[in-house]
């Protein structure tokens, strides 16, 4: 049986590599990256919408 995830930690993870993205890549190298980083904060906001509802 899997452990139960912590969906908390996730999302905030999530949230702060999306935006780290952003910040880095898509200011610096290009506005390509953007939509990569806003992928992964809402992926991350999935997460810490999510209250204990994962299986």
């Amino acid at each position: 049986m899997p452990e139960k995830r912590d969906n908390k930690a996730i999302g905030i993870t999530f949230v702060l590599a999306g935006l780290g993205v952003i910040l880095s890549l898509g200011l610096t190298v290009g506005w390509v990256f953007a939509p990569a980083g806003a992928a992964l904060a809402i992926v991350g906001l999935v997460y810490l919408t999510q209250n204990g509802e994962s299986e």
